[in-house]
């Protein structure tokens, strides 16, 4: 409970001063890099104050000044914030469309281009998803997506979502090259925060990078 209590705390300190200076800078200068800098910076803090420590493996395997799509596993809240500040350059995501409605949050993964995916399953959504996907790898950023769609109740790997997974994938090689621009992320065990759990515990968590 302490360390939960310690990384609500870190994130509420670091995270609203963040919001009010470089939402703001993003605006004025249209440069969301020290928007995005800031949310690793605070990611690494909050794992940090609840004593949590990311073991990175195969960062070297990851091809500078190109564009790559990181394709993780997904069994806890904490693979997110253990993923990102650790992949070289900066990166989009996919992410449920619902969450751009969220105050402040949404509007940051806006300016960061965040790519909003539908649940509702209907073309005209998927073909939405694949543009904004199109967009942000022309930009030469990377995309991080959680191919099962959920997290995983018992660690063990689920079947990838259409348009999260496979579906998207070759939806986008019909359209962009992406010889030697695909990524597998993996290894993010099974830590708290799960469905119904509300603390976490100090832990190690090995991530490897490698090409699929």
């Amino acid at each position: 409970m302490i360390n939960t209590m310690l990384a609500v705390a870190t994130l509420l300190v670091l995270g609203l001063p963040s919001a009010i200076l470089f939402i703001p800078w993003t605006l004025i200068t249209g440069n969301v890099n020290p928007l995005y800098n800031a949310a690793c910076w605070i990611a690494r803090c909050v794992l940090r104050a609840a004593g949590i420590r990311v073991v990175v493996e195969g960062r070297d395997r990851v091809p500078t000044h190109t564009a790559c799509i990181f394709m993780a596993n997904h069994v806890s809240n904490l693979d997110p914030p253990a993923l990102y500040p650790f992949v070289p350059g900066r990166s989009s995501a996919v992410i449920k469309r619902s969450l751009m409605n969220i105050p402040v949050l949404g509007y940051a993964f806006r300016l960061g281009e965040l790519i909003p995916v539908s649940r509702d399953g209907t073309v005209a959504g998927a073909q939405q998803s694949v543009a904004a996907a199109q967009r942000v790898l022309a930009k030469g950023l990377h995309i991080i997506t959680f191919v099962e769609g959920t997290r995983s109740p018992d660690g063990r790997l689920l079947p990838f979502k259409k348009g999260t997974g496979h579906g998207k994938r070759c939806s986008l090689h019909s359209h962009i090259d992406l010889r030697n621009r695909k990524a597998h992320a993996q290894g993010l065990h099974t830590h708290p925060p799960r469905r119904g759990a509300h603390h976490l515990s100090p832990a190690h968590l090995p991530a490897k990078l490698c090409h699929t």
